[in-house]
C-alpha cells in the first residue's frame, strides 16, 4: 500500500532521504523467493519498489500481501526479536535494503534522523493497526481507511513523499543488479 510510503517519507527530511537512498542496496527477489523466515532474525529493514510479497505463518496461511511502497522487517527491527512470520515474493520484485547495522549506527548517532525516522515508523505500525481493528470489526468492516483520517500536519507532506517514493523507485530500478 502506498500508503506506508507516504507516511513514512513524509516525516523524513530530504537529508534523510538521501541517506536512505546511499545507504541501501537494490535487492531482487524470484518468484517464491522468502525473504524473512519466521523465527530467524531479519539483516535489515527493506521497501518494496516493485513486484508483490505474501506475508505467511508456519502452517502456510497467508496473512497479507504486501506491494510497492511497503516496509518489511519494521516491527523485528524496532524490537530486535524474531519475525512472527516469513515474508516471499509472489512473482518478480525489487525492494531497498537497508543493512540493519548501518541503520542502527545512524540512529545512535544521529538524534534528530532518529527521533524523525522513529516518529514515522510509530505513524507506520500505528495505521496498520487502525486498519486491521477497522477490518475486524462487525461495524466498521466497510469502512476502508482513507485520507480523511490522516493528521492535517501529515496531508501537507503527502505530494512531498510521493514525489520522493518515485525518485526512490527510479533510483533503485536503474541500480546495476
Amino acid at each position: 500500500m502506498m500508503r506506508n510510503a507516504l507516511l513514512v517519507l513524509g516525516q523524513l527530511s530530504d537529508e534523510d532521504f538521501e541517506w536512505l537512498l546511499e545507504s541501501g542496496a537494490k535487492r531482487r527477489l524470484s518468484p517464491n523467493e522468502v525473504l524473512i523466515h519466521e523465527g530467524r532474525s531479519i539483516e535489515g529493514l527493506s521497501i518494496i519498489v516493485e513486484g508483490e510479497l505474501a506475508v505467511t505463518h508456519s502452517d502456510d496461511r497467508e496473512v497479507a500481501r504486501l506491494g510497492p511502497g511497503e516496509f518489511v522487517g519494521e516491527i523485528s527491527f524496532v524490537d530486535q526479536r524474531p519475525p512472527l512470520a516469513s515474508v516471499r515474493s509472489v512473482r518478480h520484485a525489487t525492494l531497498l535494503e537497508i543493512p540493519r547495522q548501518a541503520l542502527s549506527d545512524k540512529l545512535a548517532y544521529d538524534h534528530v534522523f532518529a527521533a524523525r525516522f522513529y516518529r514515522a515508523l510509530a505513524m507506520l505500525l500505528a495505521d496498520r493497526l487502525r486498519h486491521t481493528v477497522r477490518r475486524m470489526s462487525v461495524t466498521n468492516s466497510d469502512t476502508p481507511a482513507g485520507v480523511d483520517d490522516i493528521d492535517s500536519a501529515v496531508l501537507e507532506r503527502l505530494h512531498v513523499a510521493g514525489a520522493l517514493f518515485e525518485r526512490l523507485r527510479d533510483n533503485v530500478l536503474e541500480r546495476p543488479s
